[in-house]
C-alpha cells in the first residue's frame, strides 16, 4: 500500500480525527515500526464504518449522539522529573519510582539507586527508540496484538504510554505508581500502551491509579492496553485502581504472560467510570505458574460494567484462582464472562474462578457467564457464581442495636467485599485496598 493510499484511506475514515501515517512519528526502530505499520494497516482493512463496529455494539448507548472523536495529540516528555518526595509512601513502601500521564504530558522520576541496577521507567516512545535492544523481542509476541481493531489501533497510533523494567536478579521492596490523571474532554480519544517486564527472579511491586474529575457531561473515552511480561521465577504485586470520569468510558486490554515457577498477586478495584470494559487474559506459559486475581467493583448510578476473563493453563502443573466480588447500586448493570482453558497433553492444571454479586437496589441488573475449556483430563477446574440481596435478618440485626439503615447497608457492603481483600498476601496493600474502598 503506497503512502498516499494509506493517509488517504485514514483520512476517509470520518470517524477519529487525529489519525496520522506511523511512518510520520518513527521511533528509529525498524521492527517496531515495521509492527506499528502492519497494525496501521490492519486496522485501515477493518474499515469501521462507524464507532460501534470499534467499540461494540454492547456499547450503543453511550455511543448514541457522538458521530467521531478526536484522537489526542502527542504528549510533552519531561524525563526525570521528581514528580514524588522521595521519602513519600504509598501502601507501605517507598516509592522508588513514579510516572505520570496526564492530557498533554508525560513525566517521570525514577530512584537513581534503583536506576543504577539496570531498572528502567520511562515514557513507551522513549524505550522504543532507546531500549530496542530489550523491548522489542517482547513486543513482536504473540497476543500483544489482540488481532481486534482497537488493538491495532492502539499499536499503531498510541503516543501515550510507559514502560517499566527490571532485569534480572534485581528484587526491589519499595513501589513503582503508575498514576493516569486525565481531564475529560468532550468527544475525545485517548489511546494508552502500558509495557511492563520483570526478568528472571526478579520482585517488585507496582500500582496503577487511573483517575479524572468529574466535569460533568464530557463522553471521553480512554483505550488502555496493558501487556505484562513475568519471567521465570519472577514475583509481581499488582494493584490496579480506577476511579474513572463518571461520564466518560474507558475500555482496559490487559494480558499477563507467566514464565516458570512465577507467583503473580493482582488486585482489581473498579468503582469509576459510565463504561468499563475490562478484558483480562492469564497466560500460565511454563510450570509452576500462579497467578491469584481478586477484584472489586462498585458501580453506582447507571454505570454499566463489562468483563471478561481468560485464565489460559497452556502447560502443566499450573495454578489461576479468580474472585471477582461486586456490589451493584442504583440503575447499574454489569456482565461478567469468565472462561477456564486448558490445552492438550498438559497436566496438573488447577484453576477456579468466581463472581459473587450483592444487589442493593431493585434496579439493578447483573449477569454472570463462566466457563470451562478442558483438554484435558488430568485438571482440577471449577467455577462458582453466586448473586444476592442484601439480607433482611442481618438489616434486622443491625437495625435493633441502634444502626440506621445507611449505615447498616454499608457495614454489611464493607463486610461482603473486605471479605476477598483478605486474598491479597501483602497487609500494607490489603490497608491501602480497605482504604481506597468508596461505597
Amino acid at each position: 500500500m503506497g503512502k498516499k493510499k494509506e493517509l488517504d484511506a485514514l483520512d476517509n475514515q470520518d470517524l477519529i480525527t487525529g489519525l496520522v501515517d506511523p511512518r510520520s512519528f518513527s521511533v528509529s526502530n525498524k521492527k517496531n515500526d515495521l509492527f506499528r505499520k502492519k497494525a496501521n494497516e490492519k486496522f485501515i482493512s477493518a474499515n469501521p464504518k462507524g464507532l460501534i463496529d470499534i467499540f461494540g455494539k454492547k456499547h450503543k448507548d453511550f455511543l448514541s449522539g457522538v458521530e467521531s472523536l478526536s484522537l489526542s495529540g502527542s504528549p510533552l516528555i519531561n524525563p526525570s522529573v521528581h514528580t514524588t518526595d522521595q521519602k513519600e509512601k504509598v501502601a507501605g513502601k517507598t516509592v522508588i519510582g513514579k510516572l505520570k500521564i496526564s492530557n498533554t504530558k508525560i513525566c517521570y522520576w525514577l530512584d537513581p539507586v534503583i536506576q543504577a541496577k539496570g531498572v528502567i521507567l520511562c515514557d513507551l516512545i522513549s524505550a522504543l527508540r532507546d531500549h530496542p535492544g530489550i523491548i522489542n523481542q517482547f513486543f513482536t509476541k504473540t497476543g500483544i496484538n489482540r488481532n481486534t481493531i482497537l488493538s491495532n489501533l492502539i499499536i499503531a497510533q498510541a503516543k501515550f504510554g510507559s514502560f517499566l523494567y527490571v532485569p534480572e536478579n534485581i528484587q526491589l521492596e519499595g513501589v513503582f505508581i503508575i498514576e493516569i490523571n486525565i481531564e475529560p474532554i468532550p468527544n475525545s480519544l485517548l489511546l494508552m500502551h502500558l509495557v511492563t517486564l520483570f526478568e528472571k527472579s526478579s520482585a517488585g511491586n507496582l500500582i496503577i491509579d487511573i483517575r479524572s474529575k468529574n466535569y460533568g457531561f464530557s463522553k471521553s473515552f480512554l483505550v488502555i492496553q496493558n501487556d505484562v511480561f513475568l519471567g521465570e521465577k519472577s514475583k509481581l504485586t499488582f494493584l490496579e485502581n480506577q476511579k474513572f470520569n463518571n461520564d466518560s468510558a474507558l475500555f482496559i486490554s490487559e494480558q499477563i504472560w507467566e514464565g516458570k515457577n512465577v507467583i503473580l498477586n493482582n488486585c482489581i478495584l473498579d468503582q469509576g467510570s459510565a463504561v468499563l470494559d475490562r478484558f483480562l487474559a492469564i497466560e500460565t506459559e511454563a510450570e509452576g505458574s500462579e497467578a491469584k486475581i481478586t477484584a472489586l467493583y462498585n458501580p453506582k448510578n447507571n454505570q454499566r460494567y463489562f468483563y471478561d476473563t481468560q485464565q489460559n493453563h497452556n502447560t502443566s502443573f499450573t495454578i489461576s484462582d479468580l474472585l471477582f466480588k461486586g456490589v451493584l447500586g442504583k440503575d447499574t448493570y454489569s456482565i461478567w464472562k469468565g472462561n477456564i482453558f486448558v490445552a492438550r497433553e498438559t497436566f496438573g492444571a488447577n484453576g477456579y474462578q468466581a463472581n459473587n454479586i450483592l444487589l442493593i437496589d431493585e434496579s439493578a441488573k447483573a449477569e454472570s457467564i463462566p466457563g470451562l475449556e478442558i483438554l484435558s483430563d488430568d485438571v482440577r477446574c471449577s467455577h462458582g457464581v453466586t448473586m444476592g440481596n442484601i439480607d433482611k435478618d442481618q438489616m434486622f440485626y443491625l437495625q435493633c442495636r441502634g444502626i440506621n439503615k445507611k449505615d447498616a447497608e454499608k457495614l454489611i457492603v464493607d463486610g461482603f467485599l473486605l471479605s476477598a481483600v483478605k486474598r491479597i498476601v501483602d497487609k500494607d496493600f490489603e490497608k491501602y485496598i480497605k482504604a481506597s474502598l468508596d461505597n
